[in-house]
């Protein structure tokens, strides 16, 4: 009778893991697709995109990559895309080091308050602070800029970068710190 209890466990055990399973190839399934659309759909030609559905396409081409990297205003945005973004993200980093420091390592009074500020700063909807920052970029001639994307994107980055740094922080033991 005990051994029976043991196999309808393992037999139950062995159900749980083959549906966790199936869940889990399910999602990644159901997550992958539009990527996996997008990558074969690239490769139709322009007439095949709008026929009826096929998940290989019949006449493979690489002529909209050639139209693609031969325009320049591409290449140029590319281009604009990775200097904005590394240059937020560094900025993001410098800034957020500085004040996670301080409220990671540093004991003063209010600190987990402030920490708490932070927090809910990530709360706000960004839309409600695009009309004062549209406001002073217009003002400072920064208009249409990279430099107006790179001053005004830490804003929204920086809570966050300030929550996860802060965390860093105090996991990092004191004696690297003394060396």
């Amino acid at each position: 009778m005990f051994e029976n209890i043991l196999t309808n466990e393992r037999l139950l055990k062995n159900i749980q893991r083959i549906l966790l399973y199936a869940a889990v190839i399910f999602i990644a399934i159901y997550a992958l697709f539009p990527f996996y659309w997008a990558f074969a759909t690239s490769f139709k030609t322009e007439s095949e995109m709008f026929e009826s559905a096929t998940y290989l396409p019949r006449n493979p081409t690489l002529k909209n990559y050639e139209y693609v990297f031969r325009d320049s205003t591409f290449i140029n945005s590319l281009r604009n895309s990775a200097i904005v973004s590394s240059s937020t993200a560094a900025l993001a980093l410098v800034v957020g080091s500085f004040a996670a420091y301080a409220l990671g390592r540093l004991r003063f009074k209010g600190r987990v308050i402030l920490l708490y500020v932070v927090l809910s700063m990530t709360m706000f909807p960004a839309i409600s602070i695009l009309s004062g920052l549209y406001t002073i970029v217009r003002e400072l001639g920064f208009f249409g800029t990279p430099l107006s994307l790179i001053a005004t994107y830490p804003v929204f980055i920086l809570p966050f970068t300030v929550w996860v740094l802060t965390s860093f922080f105090r996991g990092l033991p004191a004696e690297i710190e003394q060396a």
